[in-house]
């Protein structure tokens, strides 16, 4: 009877283990993606020379302090976050309206009445726009909204260049806003449910006036290893690896589950008195 108690505490045990370990899944969306296997991503083959970007010469040419700084810390906090990225300003690169032409990543900054490819600034601070041809990511144009103040160091009255700029280079890594995704195209937990957002990731679709939001969250993280995953040791280029999953494998829990289980009861056959090393309770 003891021992029968004793392997159903285990039994009962074992989904507190699971809700205990699962390590919280994450808000991520992705860009334009009717499913997750859809996801539009840049190739191996260009992120193995690394992505160009080129900066517009009168770029937010009335903001106030280095706003071509700012653009490039802000490349800097994406390939920080992972070693699969990595950025190369190309300097001697003709900056055109076109995400297909010039640098694969231009910046530009234009007025609020401003409209190309049928996208319109009106009413935004910045607008990326993304290339895309069958889930490749070809190029992109990032767009800021010269009509409203910008600063490297905002104060409550301007926007923070560097954090908008994080902003839409997420979108052209191909991350989309979770605050506004749909049942489609992003996160989900182990019941199938989408994550909803808290509203402090980077990529939120908006903003406030002198707000400083610099830091990649837990959320970005997610959806960059998603989408851009770690070769494996000795393998090829772009060898997806566990990181490709979004979320925990529940099978993989109930196999550990399993196997303590199984541990628990063989240690009740080598101590039948249940004298010796027992295991405690807490």
């Amino acid at each position: 009877m003891r021992k029968q108690l004793f392997q159903w505490a285990a039994v009962f045990a074992c989904p507190f283990f699971l809700t205990v370990w699962v390590p919280p899944a994450h808000a991520f969306a992705l860009l334009g993606s009717g499913e997750l296997t859809d996801a539009a991503r840049w190739s191996d083959a260009n992120l193995e020379t690394g992505l160009s970007f080129a900066i517009a010469p009168n770029f937010l040419s009335n903001a106030s302090g280095d706003s071509s700084a700012a653009v490039k810390n802000a490349l800097d906090t994406w390939s920080e976050a992972s070693p699969v990225l990595n950025f190369e300003q190309c300097t001697g690169c003709y900056v055109r309206l076109s995400p297909y032409y010039g640098a694969q990543i231009e910046f530009f900054s234009a007025p609020s009445g401003f409209s190309y490819a049928g996208h319109s600034l009106e009413g935004a601070l910045a607008l990326a726009l993304v290339g895309v041809h069958e889930g490749e990511i070809l190029g992109a144009d990032i767009f800021f909204n010269q009509d409203f103040a910008f600063s490297d160091d905002p104060g409550p009255d301007n926007f923070d260049i560097e954090s908008v700029a994080l902003h839409e280079i997420g979108h052209v890594l191909g991350l989309g806003h979770p605050d506004e995704a749909d049942d489609i195209g992003r996160n989900y937990d182990l019941f199938g449910s989408p994550i909803g957002a808290t509203g402090a990731e980077v990529m939120v679709s908006t903003i406030a006036p002198g707000e400083v939001s610099r830091l990649l969250t837990a959320d970005e993280l997610a959806g960059l290893d998603f989408l851009y995953p770690l070769p494996l040791p000795d393998s090829g280029y772009g060898v997806e690896s566990s990181a490709s999953t979004p979320t925990p494998e529940p099978g993989t829990l109930v196999l550990i589950c399993l196997g303590l289980l199984g541990l628990l009861s063989l240690k009740r056959r080598e101590n039948p008195s249940g004298c010796g090393d027992g295991v405690s309770q807490h």
